[in-house]
Order: structure tokens, then C-alpha cells, then sequence
């Protein structure tokens, strides 16, 4: 329980600590991100009860809402995992829905940002709402958003349409590797081993993240997988 509530304490201080540094070069984005993939897993592993759990996520919580940088923005991607369980998540997921809801919207009355999107995406992730997450990106937004979706219908088993709807996300603003890795991800675990590396691995050698704008393109249909 030391490793995670210790992990938290990072976490709090990171961004209160760096936001005066000088982050220009993006190396301490990049540092901090890595940091987030190393803590996440501690928190989660941490053998605590429930009641501390719920301490450590009110804790991260406040810390990503104080978060002006931003520096720990990324966490909020991992927030189903440190809920740890459907029901925790479902909680969160109804807490949050409402004000994701407003942010998503198409209306510009409404539309806006909302530092909790991706934390109740995640959230409904977790507690396998994926129609819901569907129906939230139904709009024009951002690839760290929709790659959500594109998730939620792999995990309903509409894997061609997940790829589909992947590959319509393309664009100067989405990072072509990151559409390239959910793809081979979906494809592989369809079994389709070989030509998810001849499709999609092949050319995340080509990719740097972040990659530049050259070199983008449109992506090609996916072979119907079920």
C-alpha cells in the first residue's frame, strides 16, 4: 500500500513542481508521460482497500483538475485501469457523464473543454458502456477521443467497422502511427496475424511520434472482419 499511495504523492506534486521549468523542448512532457506509464500500474497492483482507493482517486482527481500546464493530462487515459473495477468505474462514469456529455457536444452553446473527457471515456470504458461511448463521439472531435470508440466497437466485436471508423479519423491533426497501432491491435486480435503486420506494423517504422505532417494520407478499406 506504501508503493501506491507513494505513487500518488508523485503524481500530486509533479505538475505544482515543474511549472515554472522551462518545457519548450517537450522533454519534460515526454518525461512526465513516462512517468504516468510507470505509476499507473503501482497504484492499481497496490493491495488497498476500497475506502483508500476511493482517497487516492479524490487525490488524483483534484491534482489533474489543478493541472494547468497541463503536465499530467494523460492520466486521465488510464482512469478506468486505476478504478480497478466495473462498479468503481460505472460511479465514475456517472459522475462525469453529464458535463462530457455538454463538452461533446455540437451545439457551440454547450461545446467546450472539460478536463474529464478522456477520464469518463476511460471510465466507460471499464465498465463496458461502450454504446454510450459511441453515441457521446458522435460528433466532430479530436483522434484522443474518438480512438475510444474505435475501442468500444472492437470490444462489441464490430472489428471491421471499428477499423473503418479508425481510418475515417486520418487527418494533419491525427497521428497516423496511432491509427496504425489501434488498427494492427484490432487486426491481430482478429487472427489476422500476417496482414495486420503487412497493413499496419510494417509502416509504424516509418512513423516517429510525433511524427511531422508530411507523409500523411488517407487510409485504405479494411478487410471485413466479422
Amino acid at each position: 500500500m506504501l508503493a501506491g499511495d507513494g505513487a500518488v504523492t508523485l503524481l500530486e506534486r509533479l505538475s505544482p513542481a515543474l511549472e515554472h521549468v522551462d518545457s519548450s523542448s517537450g522533454a519534460i512532457g515526454t518525461a512526465v508521460n513516462n512517468a504516468i506509464v510507470e505509476l499507473v500500474p503501482i497504484i492499481v497492483g497496490a493491495p488497498a482497500a476500497s475506502d483508500m482507493r476511493e482517497t487516492w482517486l479524490e487525490r488524483l482527481w483534484a491534482a489533474h483538475k489543478a493541472d494547468q500546464i497541463p503536465y499530467i493530462e494523460r492520466l486521465a487515459d488510464y482512469w478506468g485501469e486505476l478504478c480497478t473495477s466495473k462498479g468503481v468505474a460505472n460511479t465514475w462514469a456517472d459522475r462525469l457523464v453529464g458535463i462530457t456529455r455538454m463538452a461533446l457536444s455540437p451545439d457551440s452553446n454547450l461545446h467546450g473543454h472539460f478536463h474529464g473527457t478522456s477520464a469518463c471515456l476511460s471510465a466507460l470504458y471499464r465498465a463496458e458502456r461502450y454504446t454510450e461511448i459511441v453515441d457521446l463521439l458522435q460528433g466532430d472531435n479530436i483522434w484522443p477521443y474518438k480512438r475510444w470508440a474505435v475501442k468500444a466497437l472492437a470490444a462489441m466485436g464490430k472489428k471491421s467497422e471499428a477499423i473503418r471508423y479508425a481510418e475515417s479519423c486520418r487527418g494533419s491533426w491525427t497521428h497516423d502511427a496511432e491509427v496504425d497501432a489501434i488498427c494492427e491491435e484490432i487486426s491481430r486480435g482478429a487472427g489476422l496475424v500476417e496482414e495486420a503486420y503487412e497493413r499496419y506494423g510494417l509502416r509504424q517504422t516509418q512513423w516517429h511520434l510525433p511524427g511531422d505532417v508530411e507523409g500523411r494520407r488517407q487510409g485504405v478499406p479494411a478487410q471485413e472482419l466479422g
